[in-house]
């Protein structure tokens, strides 16, 4: 399968130009796109078989959850989490931004949250209209990419639409920080510092290790 590639000006584009990764979202597709901090790489939430796709392309172990990625805050509230009054006020500082939270939720599930600083995929997950899982675009322990040339060298085949947007502008993953406690636990500290989570809080952050992208 050839990957239909989309070139797009992130500061100037209209709905039009995400239509066929909306689609591609929509019907079960894997569609990799821009972010702040890296390329990743996405599918619906609701598509079972989109989702399996996405580990086997990753070569992702099953028992490491895959992230929700959402176009606002007030999106992530519709989730039910579970927030003390720091991990508010780490949302209302940091999000959207460079920042994976992890949260329990109201179902008692632990879900990853990103909400990427980028009007371009905010947009497009809107025109998907599904809950889309994401995550960097690589092979699970390889380099995350920055380029969506980058993102071709590592899948030759798979994904159905590339949005090209050019270099992303930070070049580091997002931070990942888990909240399901009164602990706050850096998993993995990306584009965000952790002294500057740690300058908000107050709190010094528990270190976490072996995490893979």
């Amino acid at each position: 399968m050839k990957t239909n590639i989309i070139c797009i000006d992130p500061e100037s584009f209209d709905d039009h130009s995400l239509d066929a990764a909306a689609r591609a979202i929509g019907s079960g597709g894997i569609v990799a796109f821009p972010t702040e901090t890296v390329y990743g790489i996405g599918c619906s939430t609701e598509s079972g078989p989109a989702v399996e796709k996405l580990f086997e392309l990753k070569q992702r172990d099953r028992s490491r959850p895959l992230a929700i990625c959402l176009d606002s805050v007030e999106r992530l509230w519709q989730y039910r989490p579970v927030v003390n009054e720091t991990a508010a006020r780490i949302i209302k500082k940091f999000l959207p931004g460079p920042l994976t939270v992890i949260l329990r939720c109201k179902d008692d599930r632990v879900s990853g949250f990103r909400i990427p600083d980028f009007r371009l995929l905010q947009r497009l997950i809107q025109l998907a209209d599904v809950s889309v899982y994401a995550t960097s675009a690589n092979i699970s322990g390889d380099k995350e990419p920055t380029t969506a040339k980058e993102v071709l060298e590592a899948f030759s085949e798979g994904i159905d639409v590339l949005i090209d947007a050019g270099p992303a502008r930070l070049g580091t993953p997002s931070t990942v920080l888990d909240l399901t406690d009164e602990n706050l636990k850096l998993v993995r500290e990306g584009s965000l510092p952790a002294d500057e989570i740690e300058k908000l809080t107050g709190m010094k952050l528990c270190r976490e290790s072996g995490h893979e992208s």
